[in-house]
Order: structure tokens, then C-alpha cells, then sequence
């Protein structure tokens, strides 16, 4: 028979505070390499405009530098939309907890109020509007 697989180790749980961080973290990481891609396409255009044999070359590489940033590019609208996804779920997270919490302090503020009115004397209540109107 097939050797078992090896169960593979458990993934530490990650909040979606440390992912979002995570994902802020990569997304600045490609906006500076998208950066430093405007640079050397910059500096390569600045070649090209001189001609003669560096034309050339500088062309390939300007080339291989707008693939990079293309891939860049959409490695960026990736997080992008992951990122959305997060925060709404976190957004949702966080509208739950303020439910929960609400109905919480409703719960407390009913039984403070059955405890106040468990201790007032309706008759006495009466006895003194009766005592008022006279």
C-alpha cells in the first residue's frame, strides 16, 4: 500500500490586524519597486534619446523593465483586492461585536430597570397623586 502522508504542521492563526499589516508591508514593497521602475525606464528612454550603439541595448532592457512593472502591476491589484476583501470582513467583524454590546447594555439596562421598579410602591404612588390632586 501508499506510505501515509506526513500531516503537515498546523498554521499559527494570524488576526486580520496582522494580515492587513502583512498585506501593507507587500504592497508598500511593490510600490517601491514600481518606483525604481519609473527610474530605470527613465533613465533607460535618456539612453535611447543619445542613439548610436547603446540604443540597442538600452531597448531590450527597457523592455525586460516593462514586463517587470507590468507583473508588478498586477501582483499590486492582487493585494488590492485582497486587502478589500479584509477590511471587509473586519469591517463586518467589528459591526458585530458593536451588536453584541449593544444588546448587552440593553440587557443590563432591562434588568436595572425591573429591579427599580420591583422596588417602587405602586400603591404608595397612587396614594400620593391622590393626596397631590386634593
Amino acid at each position: 500500500g501508499a506510505a501515509p502522508k506526513p500531516k503537515a504542521a498546523p498554521q499559527p492563526q494570524v488576526s486580520l490586524d496582522e494580515g492587513l499589516g502583512k498585506l501593507d508591508q507587500s504592497i508598500q514593497a511593490i510600490d517601491e519597486k514600481l518606483a525604481q521602475c519609473e527610474q530605470d525606464l527613465q533613465k533607460l528612454k535618456q539612453e535611447m534619446a543619445r542613439g548610436g550603439s547603446a540604443k540597442s541595448s538600452a531597448t531590450q532592457k527597457a523592455m525586460l523593465v516593462l514586463k517587470r512593472k507590468k507583473m508588478l502591476e498586477q501582483q499590486r491589484a492582487n493585494l488590492g483586492g485582497t486587502q478589500l476583501n479584509l477590511e471587509q470582513v473586519q469591517f463586518t467583524q467589528q459591526s458585530m461585536q458593536t451588536t453584541a454590546l449593544t444588546v448587552q447594555a440593553l440587557e443590563t439596562a432591562v434588568t436595572a430597570q425591573k429591579q427599580q421598579m420591583a422596588e417602587i410602591d405602586i400603591d404608595k404612588v397612587a396614594e400620593l397623586q391622590d393626596e397631590m390632586a386634593t
